[in-house]
C-alpha cells in the first residue's frame, strides 16, 4: 500500500501582488539630489568649459556624480536665426521653454518696401513755378521750413510778390520733404541692419549697439545735427518717433502757410491798369493747387504707407534694444543625473516651421555613484518539498510482557508502517522581485547586493525571501545575475517520525509539516522601469 501527498492548488496572485508592491517601492527609491554644477558651452565652437569666461576647456564625456544635477549655460549664438531646444535622454522629452534675457523674445520677420519709393510719386510743381517767378526775384531770401508769411498786397505788384512767396513755399516744401525722406530712409536702415545680423553665426550686445550708432544714428545726425545721442548709456534713449513727428509737422505748417497765401490772394482786386494781373492770378491759382495736391498726396502716403512701415521698424528696433542689453544666453533646466549614460542633445529649432536640426550632443557619465534599482525575474534554488510514501506490512513478533509479577513472552500479530521519501529532483524554481543596491560608474559591469521577495512555482505556491550578491550587466537597461541564500517553508516529515522506521500503526495521512529551510539560489532578472 502506498500513500502520496498531493499538491494543493494555489493561485499566483500572491506573486503578482508582491511584484506590484516592490516595483512601486523601487521606483520611488532615488538618491537625494543636491545642487548641480554648471558647465558652460560655446554654441558656435561646440566647446564645453568649466568657467563662464571660457578659459578652461572641459573634456568630454562629462563625468558627474550621481547625487548631482547638471545645467548647461550656452552662449555665443544668434537668437535671430533659431531657438535652442534641448533633449535629455533620461526623460526622453524636449524642453521648449527657451528663455532669453529673462523673457521669451520672438523676433519679427519684417519685409517692407522702403517708404521713400512711395512718397510723392509725382514731381513737385514748384520746379516750374520757381522758374516762372525768377523774373523780378532776387533769390536772396533763404527758403526755410514753415517760416514763410503772406504779405499784404492790393496792387499788380503785390500779386507778383505773392508769386515769389509761392516759390519760397515751394522750395521750403521741397526741402522739408527731402529731409523727411532722408530721415525715413535712414530709419529703414534698421531693417537692413536686422537682416545683416540674421546672417551672422554669433551676435553680441556691443555688435548691436555699434551697428545702431554707425548705420542709423550717425547718418541721421548728419541731417539733424546733435539730435541723437551716441554714448552707450544714451543710444537707446533716442526719440526716433519724436523726430518723425516733428518733421512731419513742419511740412503741415507749410500747408497752413500756403492756405493763408491762397486766402490772401483771393482777396486781391484787379487794378484798372495791370495787364499781367489775370495771367499771374491764373498761374498762382494753378500752381498753388498743384502744391496743395502734392501735400495731400504726401499726407496720404504718410498715413497709408510710411506710418505702418515706421511702426514695424520700431518693433524691430525694440528687439534690437533687447539684444543690446545683454549677450544672448540660454540655460537649460537642471537635469538629475541618474543614468549610467545620459545625453543632452542640442538642437537649432525654427519656431515658424517647427523643425529642428541637431547641433551637438553632450555625453554624461556617472562616477562614484550608488543606485537602488528594482528588477524582476526568475530563479532556481535548492529548496524543495519532500514527497513521501508509506509501506505497510503484517508482522508477528514476540513481545515480553509483565504478568502477575513475572516477565513472559507473548506472540503478537499486527500491521506495521514505514515512511520513505521519493527520489525526485531536489531543486525548485520560481519568480522573484529584487531590490538592488549597487555601484554605478558607467561601466558595463557593476556589483552590488540584493534582497528579494518571490514565490515558488513547482510545488505549492508560497512566498520566499532571499538575499545575496548581484552582478549588474549593462548600462541604464540592466540585467542582473543574482546569487545568494533563499528561505521558504517546505514540507518535511513531522516529528517524532523518521524515514525508514517501522511503526506499529497505520497512517491514514502521512504526518508532514511546513518548516523553514534555507538553501542556495541562482536568479536572473531585468530592471523594472527607467
Amino acid at each position: 500500500m502506498e500513500t502520496k501527498i498531493s499538491k494543493q492548488p494555489h493561485s499566483v496572485i500572491a506573486f503578482i501582488l508582491t511584484l506590484m508592491v516592490l516595483s512601486f517601492a523601487g521606483c520611488k527609491s532615488k538618491s537625494d539630489i543636491v545642487k548641480s554644477p554648471r558647465v558652460y558651452y560655446d554654441f558656435n565652437k561646440k566647446q564645453l568649459y568649466t568657467d563662464a569666461e571660457h578659459k578652461a576647456p572641459q573634456n568630454r564625456p562629462l563625468i558627474v556624480k550621481e547625487t548631482n544635477e547638471l545645467q548647461v549655460e550656452m552662449s555665443n549664438f544668434n537668437p535671430l536665426n533659431y531657438d535652442i531646444v534641448v533633449k535629455d535622454t533620461a526623460y526622453d522629452r524636449f524642453d521648449l521653454d527657451m528663455k532669453l534675457f529673462n523673457d521669451l523674445i520672438k523676433y519679427p520677420d519684417v519685409k517692407i518696401e522702403p517708404s521713400t519709393k512711395k512718397l510723392l510719386g509725382n514731381e513737385l510743381p514748384p520746379d516750374s513755378l520757381a522758374k516762372s517767378a525768377e523774373k523780378g526775384f532776387t533769390g536772396t531770401k533763404k527758403p526755410s521750413i514753415g517760416t514763410t508769411q503772406p504779405s499784404k498786397a492790393t496792387s499788380c505788384d503785390s500779386l507778383s510778390t505773392q508769386l515769389k512767396e509761392l516759390a519760397n513755399i515751394s522750395q521750403s516744401l521741397k526741402k522739408g520733404i527731402s529731409l523727411y525722406k532722408t530721415y525715413i530712409s535712414n530709419i529703414e536702415n534698421i531693417i537692413s541692419f536686422y537682416d545683416y545680423l540674421k546672417s551672422l553665426e554669433v551676435i553680441d550686445k556691443k555688435m548691436v549697439e555699434d551697428g545702431i550708432v554707425s548705420n542709423i544714428i550717425i547718418p541721421i545726425n548728419s541731417i539733424f545735427p546733435s539730435k541723437l545721442k551716441t554714448s552707450s548709456s544714451q543710444v537707446f534713449k533716442n526719440d526716433f518717433i519724436g523726430i518723425e513727428t516733428s518733421s512731419y509737422q513742419e511740412i503741415l505748417k507749410i500747408k497752413d502757410d500756403l492756405k493763408a497765401q491762397i486766402e490772401l490772394v483771393g482777396k486781391f482786386k484787379k487794378p484798372k491798369v495791370c495787364e499781367s494781373f489775370d495771367a499771374n492770378k491764373a498761374k498762382f491759382d494753378k500752381d498753388s493747387r498743384a502744391i496743395l495736391s502734392a501735400i495731400d498726396e504726401f499726407e496720404t502716403s504718410h498715413k497709408n504707407i510710411v506710418l505702418p512701415n515706421f511702426t514695424k521698424v520700431m518693433l524691430v528696433y525694440e528687439k534690437l534694444q533687447s539684444l543690446a542689453k545683454a549677450d544672448p544666453l540660454f540655460v537649460t533646466k537642471s537635469y538629475p543625473i541618474n543614468k549610467d549614460l545620459q545625453m543632452v542633445t542640442i538642437y537649432k529649432y525654427n519656431p515658424v516651421t517647427k523643425s529642428k536640426q541637431e547641433h551637438d550632443a553632450i555625453n554624461i557619465q556617472l562616477t562614484r555613484g550608488f543606485r537602488i534599482d528594482v528588477s524582476g525575474g526568475v530563479f532556481v534554488s535548492g529548496l524543495y518539498d519532500k514527497k513521501y510514501y508509506s509501506y505497510n506490512k503484517d508482522s508477528i513478533f514476540i513481545s515480553k510482557i509483565l504478568q502477575k509479577g513475572t516477565v513472559i513472552d507473548s506472540t503478537i500479530s499486527d500491521k506495521f508502517t514505514a515512511i520513505y521519501s521519493t527520489s525526485d529532483a531536489k531543486f525548485s524554481y520560481g519568480g522573484m522581485v529584487y531590490l538592488h543596491g549597487h555601484s554605478q560608474n558607467a561601466h558595463p559591469i557593476n556589483y552590488g547586493g540584493y534582497i528579494g521577495l518571490g514565490t515558488l512555482f513547482n510545488d505549492q505556491t508560497r512566498l520566499t525571501v532571499s538575499g545575496g550578491g548581484s552582478l549588474i550587466i549593462g548600462r541604464n537597461s540592466r540585467a542582473s545575475i543574482n546569487i545568494g541564500l533563499i528561505m521558504a517553508q517546505v514540507n518535511r516529515l513531522d516529528k517524532p517520525y523518521s524515514e525508514g522506521v517501522f511503526y506499529q500503526k497505520i497512517f491514514d495521512k502521512i504526518p508532514v509539516t511546513s518548516v523553514w529551510k534555507s538553501s542556495w539560489m541562482l536568479g536572473f532578472s531585468w530592471k523594472i522601469g527607467k
